[in-house]
C-alpha cells in the first residue's frame, strides 16, 4: 500500500517541483509524512486524530518538518476515499496545510477537512481548486484560495 500511496501522491504533484520518496533524504529540505500507530500510542493522546501537521497560518511551516498521519483505516461510510485514496487525501491536505493553505468545507477539495460537506465525499480523489471559499479558521484568513497557484509558489513547477 506504501508504494501506492506514494506513487499516487507524486501523480498528483507532478506539476510541482516535489519528489516524492520512501527514504528519508540525507540533505536537503523536505517535508515528511510518517504514516502508523494510533494518536493514542504515538502521542499519548489524539484520540481519532487522522494526523498531526505542523501549521503556521498562511506563512507556512519551515521546510525539514515532519508530519504524523495515523493508521486509522479507511472511513465507515463510503463513497469517498478508501484505502491507499484516504492516505493520499491526507498527504494532500496535510502538506497543504504545511504550505500555509487554509481548510476548506468545499466537498473532493484536497483541504476539505471540517464541516459537513467534508464527511459528503462523492469521489475517490481530491481536486486542487483555483478559488476555493477558506472554512473559518484559527488564522483569520477570509476569501478564497487558489491552492494550484499555492503550490506553484512554495515548491516550483517542474
Amino acid at each position: 500500500m506504501i508504494a501506492n500511496i506514494r506513487s499516487a501522491v507524486q501523480e498528483k504533484l507532478a506539476p510541482y517541483s516535489i519528489d516524492v520518496v520512501t527514504e528519508r533524504p540525507t540533505s536537503g529540505s523536505y517535508y515528511m509524512f510518517v504514516l502508523g500507530g494510533t494518536g493514542p500510542s504515538v502521542t499519548g493522546n489524539c484520540n481519532g486524530c487522522l494526523s498531526l501537521t505542523p501549521y503556521a497560518c498562511a506563512a507556512g511551516v519551515p521546510l525539514n518538518a515532519i508530519d504524523l498521519m495515523f493508521d486509522v483505516g479507511v472511513p465507515a461510510n463510503p463513497p469517498g476515499p478508501t484505502g491507499a485514496d484516504f492516505y493520499v487525501w491526507t498527504v494532500i491536505s496535510d502538506l497543504g496545510a504545511m504550505a500555509g493553505m487554509m481548510l476548506t468545507e468545499t466537498a473532493n477539495d484536497c483541504e476539505c477537512r471540517g464541516g459537513s460537506t467534508c464527511g459528503q465525499l462523492t469521489q475517490t480523489q481530491c481536486e486542487l481548486g483555483e478559488d476555493v471559499p477558506v472554512a473559518a479558521n484559527q488564522c483569520g484568513v477570509t476569501g478564497t484560495q487558489n491552492e494550484k497557484e499555492l503550490l506553484q509558489a512554495k515548491f516550483g513547477c517542474r
